[in-house]
């Protein structure tokens, strides 16, 4: 990337109820080990200022003694302000240290002081400007503290640690830690040899300054804490110098050290995904190593990504700058928590670069037994993960597929970036823009393969009535290849889904779509 480009002015743009019930009643921690966020410990306190620095929503200034209000007027709790914490910014002796090779770059909300080189350094307070940008739009604007001041971060990116210790930048009573550490509005760092994953750390622990501003019910939460503050430092920045939080990294190119997607297929590959409660309850020790990191982010980026769910997560983090929800966990999702679930191990078994959640998301219906009516005719879209046919299967019965029609499978295909190199049988000849569009038919095409699969051909899957007790507690991972026609026995009672077999990170370029038939089949007479 170059360095010119990102000087420039940057613009934004835009599982069980017991799991539910975790996110309210567990215990708080003492501190979030990890990345180093330490929540419970308080911001330095002002010298000689007779003023409580330790202030937010439970400590509220003294209240003059009022009359009670008429009734319909505001209530107590209404009358009374409250203030994030007082932590202004550390005062240093700028001259001294840059004659030891430590610099100072500032901008409106940050102050850096780091030992890199000027070129590397000088742009890298203004991705904190831009990032304030997005806090402030997501969990919503920050309360004032006493003092009136600008929220503002001073952050310590370190080259040479030792070089900190001896000037006094880094706290000797500071614990060791792997990648960065945060107390209030102050961050200390370990410098990374890549451009992306310093951008990265450094909005990561910028992430930590804002989100314990105020004492709040999830701050004591790894999983929220640590997901979050991943989610706001994966970014990209394009080719107009916009810079863009919370994405989904397209390819491991442009994300180079970040490696979260690969530490998930690792986990899925080696033991099976982690359900939700799994994540949830992940202990602020676990932290102390990159896997936790990956999951907490998964489940953030999953929940604040899917279209359905995106509205009310997001309404979760005002609880970061207010200290109250405007509704809690088990409200937001206690209707749905099921297809969460049941989804969520789908999105953990199948993410990759490029994932494309919105195309991949179900439309949870169930289907309907066919008794009655002789067959089912099904539209399955060709630019879609899995569909519902509306059909539902009986466990040990019989059942004849057969598909028509001819579709789009590849239209302007950029190249696949798979996280892992691909089965000797998804191996194909380099693409040829002059062959695309790439035209199918329910039988697939036989140049390139998905999962083994030819590309295109339909597949199903039957999603159980009742979800398994056992991991990996859904059988949606099952799939039945049904091609232009197929019998199939099912080996569940449950609603019928069917897809035509792409990877999950190419689904925008298909169009067009096949029609299926299903119809339950009969013993023919001898």
């Amino acid at each position: 990337m170059k360095m010119s480009l990102i000087r420039r002015k940057l613009r934004i743009n835009d599982a069980p109820a017991r799991w539910l019930a975790i996110v309210l009643v567990v215990p708080p921690l003492l501190a979030i080990a990890g990345c180093g966020t330490s929540p419970a410990a308080a911001p330095p306190a002002r010298a000689k200022s007779g003023k409580n620095p330790q202030v937010g929503p439970q400590t509220p200034p003294p209240a003059k003694s009022k009359p009670a209000p008429a009734s319909g007027g505001p209530s107590a709790a209404q009358r009374v302000r409250v203030y994030r914490a007082s932590d202004p910014p550390p005062r240093h002796d700028d001259a001294r240290l840059a004659k030891v090779g430590i610099h100072k770059y500032s901008s409106q909300r940050m102050a850096l002081y780091t030992d890199l080189d000027p070129e590397i350094a000088r742009p890298l307070p203004e991705f904190v400007d831009r990032a304030y940008e997005a806090w402030t739009e997501y969990f919503g604007p920050l309360l004032p503290d006493r003092e009136g001041s600008d929220f503002f971060i001073t952050g310590y990116v370190m080259v040479d640690q030792a070089l900190f210790r001896e000037t006094g930048l880094l706290p000797r009573e500071l614990a060791p830690f792997p990648h960065g550490r945060n107390q209030g509005t102050r961050f200390w760092m370990n410098d990374h040899s890549t451009d992306y994953y310093r951008r990265h750390l450094i909005v990561h622990e910028g992430t930590h300054c804002f989100m314990t501003t105020i004492d709040h019910p999830f701050r004591n939460r790894p999983w929220y804490m640590e997901g979050m503050a991943e989610l706001f430092g994966t970014h990209r920045v394009d080719a107009r110098g916009r810079l863009q939080f919370r994405v989904l990294p397209a390819d491991r190119e442009q994300f180079p050290g970040l490696g979260r997607i690969r530490l998930i297929h690792d986990e899925v590959t080696e033991s099976g995904s982690r359900e939700i409660s799994s994540v949830i309850e992940l202990h602020s020790n676990e932290y102390l190593s990159n896997p936790a990191y990956a999951w907490s982010w998964g489940l953030c980026q999953f929940l604040d990504g899917h279209p359905r769910y995106h509205e009310r997560f997001q309404k979760l983090g005002r609880v970061v700058t207010t200290g109250i929800p405007a509704d809690d966990w088990e409200t937001l999702f206690a209707d749905d928590q099921a297809d969460i679930n049941e989804e969520w191990l789908l999105f953990a078994s199948h993410v990759c670069h490029g994932y494309d959640q919105k195309r991949a998301a179900i439309d949870f219906r169930d289907g309907e037994p066919l008794k009655g009516t002789p067959s089912m005719k099904i539209k399955v879209a060709a630019d879609r993960g899995w569909q519902s046919s509306g059909v539902r299967v009986e466990k040990g019965k019989t059942y004849q597929a057969t598909a028509t029609g001819r579709f789009i499978i590849a239209n302007a295909r950029p190249s696949i970036d798979r996280q892992n190199p691909p089965p000797t049988d998804d191996v194909a000849p380099a693409d040829d823009a002059a062959n695309r569009p790439w035209e199918s038919e329910p039988q697939g095409i036989s140049f390139r393969y998905h999962a083994g699969r030819p590309l295109g051909m339909l597949v199903g899957t039957i999603r159980a009535t009742k979800a398994p007790t056992k991991p990996p507690r859904t059988t949606m991972l099952e799939v039945i290849s049904l091609g232009q026609g197929a019998e199939f026995t099912a080996s569940e009672t449950g609603t019928l889904y069917l897809r035509l077999n792409d990877e999950w990170n190419a689904l925008a370029d298909n169009s067009g779509e096949a029609t299926v038939e299903i119809r339950e089949s009969y013993d023919r007479p001898k």
